[in-house]
């Protein structure tokens, strides 16, 4: 897990898909000594031998939409470098020379990653996945880092759309209004709940950390006080922390300050504010005027007339679709109903308050005042925990506590479900079904466990594949949940359509595409399996030829390239097919001896491979064989057929593949020097180029240079 400390460009960054990021710097310049040796190699034996009459053509002919000028097979596309193989039938070349074939090699054509779909916007965007993020205010770990604004600046310039804010009382009033945490004791005051919260941690707060404490103390009286509340000017306003922890606050007001900025400069859709309220009624109204004032228009305060439904019944606001919500920014908020209208009831009459009087203990005299007060009065009204003109703003995404999924609020359509991976993991024990049909229709956010104290990230794919849309990561780390959130929005925006199957029947989101309603959100077991079909894969091969690399970057431990010992790691995480409900019964039934992926009788798929090392940042594999049968019986090689197995199925949607060059020291760890994770589904076939990010994800100049078949 490699931190991103350290000032970085974001919008070079990779991690949530930015548009930047993904579309640029994919071209390249110059050609090394080895990398154009194997494209010489390829260009004489495989393409010229292939077609020695090809006829002349220029690169402007060859990049137009005519596909006679690039279509070499059926299963060539504008992207590949050439896909045929010694020994088949010989094919027409569009290339007119060496020159030619290398300007188009180097080309943004030739990337390895193909370039996104096309999506309909006009969906629920329950209908979506959404690049999220955790505790976003972090720069760190989760018990001592500093929160910063710059946290939100980097990640919704890296693509994100969905960002938390804890916020917390900015000073110590005295106020009895409760929090919106059901299990925090009543503790007032920013330096009491630290105190509070780290007596609790006793001594597994590292020593360290007191020192830091006791010295953003001393800067925090140096910073210049935020902007006065226009309500009341001495007042203090909300601030952003990590409650029970040593973390570094910032102020709310900054932080809406830096969202207002940058939310829409890399891409036009709209982001989804978490917000964990633990701030007193007094400062959510705060909470409330800053957001106003900072986000304008771009808040979504209403219902909007394109979404329809009753404005005037919350419960009956159907999800807006995605395309009428651009440069807009939607709250997340708990929910608080409103205030029912006061009683119209008639007093109680003379004769009842005599009876009401009779019944009183004679040690309890009745008093002589007004004697309305005199009727026995219910238990006091618990305060709201969230103030109604806050939780109003939670117009399409009103957070509940989750109880099941037969409640009345699971069937509203506006609702959010946020559970930890720990909590989701045991609701899917317990009924993957109907967590699965769920999130067809409903929004659901998942996020990492509270012992990831380091900020390590959980896997998404499984809860993708278990349609939550909001899986929210620590982007101030670098891991495999990390580098599989790259491959899922590259280039999307911060947004992916789910595949068929995935998603609401008919296409309706908020729980009015099916047949019924309840926690089901309308499931319709028919449709599910027909939609399951439509999205089912032949047993996935994939065979991937690595090359040579270039300009490899030095990982930390490696000062000089020349010591630089690189070996390619690649692993594929396949994501199987939506279930039907048919097959989730009988996964629940599964005995503990039969593996959760068959292998056609032939063990389970070997789904991880790596090369021997080479040497040097222009390093040279030599053509090294990566080959992943999932479906077995069979030897994946290149320019397979479709497999034909029966083993396991797969989502290319859902599923990945990660590279991974690593230094092979022979002293100590072998430390990560670049890395690139493609979406299945949008890695070209044939010879291409795999575009390289360093241990921080930051752009880089490197490359390998691979031939990728792909079966199934």
């Amino acid at each position: 897990m490699a931190p991103t400390a350290g000032p970085v460009n974001a919008e070079l960054q990779a991690g949530g898909g930015n548009l930047a990021s993904s579309l640029t710097a994919k071209e390249i310049t110059a050609f090394s000594p080895t990398i154009l040796r194997h494209l010489k190699q390829i260009y004489e034996h495989e393409i010229r031998e292939a077609a020695p009459g090809f006829s002349q053509g220029s690169c402007d002919e060859r990049s137009a939409d005519s596909a006679a000028h690039v279509t070499v097979d059926n299963n060539y596309t504008r992207g590949d470098v050439y896909e045929t193989s010694l020994g088949q039938r010989r094919y027409s070349t569009p290339f007119g020379s060496f020159d030619e074939f290398l300007a188009h090699a180097a080309s943004s054509s030739c990337n390895a990653l193909g370039p996104p779909k096309t999506y309909d916007l006009d969906h629920p965007i329950s209908n979506y996945f959404i690049s999220s993020s955790h505790n976003t205010y972090l720069t760190g770990n989760q018990l001592y880092s500093r929160s910063s604004t710059d946290g939100y600046k980097n990640v919704l310039l890296r693509g994100c759309r969905c960002i938390e804010i804890d916020v917390w009382d900015g000073e110590s009033p005295d106020d009895t209004s409760g929090s919106s945490s059901d299990e925090e004791p009543e503790v007032y005051g920013l330096r009491n709940r630290l105190k509070h919260g780290l007596g609790h941690l006793g001594h597994h707060l590292p020593a360290a950390s007191k020192h830091r404490e006791q010295a953003s103390h001393a800067q925090q009286e140096q910073q210049s006080a935020p902007k006065p509340w226009r309500s009341q000017a001495a007042r203090a306003e909300p601030r952003v922390l990590h409650g029970y922890t040593a973390t570094r606050e910032v102020p709310f007001r900054a932080v809406c300050e830096t969202i207002g900025k940058y939310a829409f400069q890399t891409s036009d859709m709209p982001v989804i504010v978490s917000l964990e309220v633990h701030a007193c009624l007094e400062q959510q109204e705060i909470m409330v005027e800053i957001m106003e004032e900072m986000w304008r228009d771009h808040l979504v305060d209403h219902v909007l007339p394109a979404s329809g439904g009753d404005a005037h019944d919350a419960n009956d606001v159907p999800l807006p679709k995605l395309s009428d919500l651009r440069n807009k920014i939607l709250i997340k908020v708990k929910y608080t109903p409103p205030k029912p209208p006061p009683s119209k009831k008639p007093p109680p009459a003379p004769e009842q308050l005599a009876k009401i009087d009779s019944a009183l203990p004679s040690a309890a005299p009745p008093d002589s005042s007004d004697s309305d007060s005199e009727a026995p009065s219910s238990a006091p009204a618990q305060k709201s925990k969230i103030l109604s003109t806050l939780s109003r703003l939670g117009v399409y995404t009103r957070s509940y506590h989750f109880r099941s999924f037969t409640t009345p609020e699971a069937a509203i359509p506006t609702h959010v479900f946020a559970l930890s991976e720990k909590s989701l993991l045991g609701v899917h024990a317990a009924d993957p079904t109907a967590l699965f049909a769920h999130n067809r229709d409903f929004l659901m956010r998942a996020y990492p466990k509270g012992l990831r104290v380091s900020s390590s990230n959980l896997d998404p794919a499984p809860f993708w594949q278990q349609g939550v849309q909001m899986v929210a990561l620590n982007w101030q780390v670098w891991d495999r949940g990390m580098m599989l959130n790259e491959a899922m929005f590259a280039g999307e925006g911060g947004w992916v359509l789910k595949p068929e199957g995935y998603r609401s029947s008919g296409g309706h989101g908020g729980g009015g595409g099916g047949d019924g309603g309840g926690g089901s959100g309308g499931f319709s077991a028919t449709t599910a399996m027909q939609q399951t079909d439509d999205v089912s894969r032949a047993p996935p091969s994939l065979a991937i030829e690595v090359l040579a690399a270039q300009n490899l970057p030095l990982p930390p431990s490696c000062k000089d390239e020349r010591h630089l010992r690189p070996y390619v790691k690649c692993e594929l995480h396949l994501s199987p097919p939506p279930p039907s409900p048919a097959a989730r019964a009988h996964a629940t039934t599964r005995t503990p001896s039969t593996p959760p992926h068959s292998n056609g009788g032939h063990g389970p798929p070997k789904l991880k491979q790596q090369t021997r090392p080479s040497r040097g940042a222009d390093a040279d594999f030599g053509r090294q064989l990566l080959r992943f049968d999932a479906a077995g019986g069979g030897a994946a090689g290149p320019g397979p057929g479709p497999g034909s197995g029966s083993g396991t199925r797969a989502t290319e949607a859902l599923s990945f593949v990660r590279f991974k060059v690593v230094h092979d020291d022979s002293f100590g760890r072998d430390d990560v020097a670049a890395w690139a994770c493609l979406r299945l589904d949008r890695v070209r076939r044939g010879y291409a180029f795999v575009h390289l990010y360093d241990a921080r994800g930051m752009q880089t100049a490197g490359v390998l240079l691979v031939r990728v078949a792909k079966g199934g």
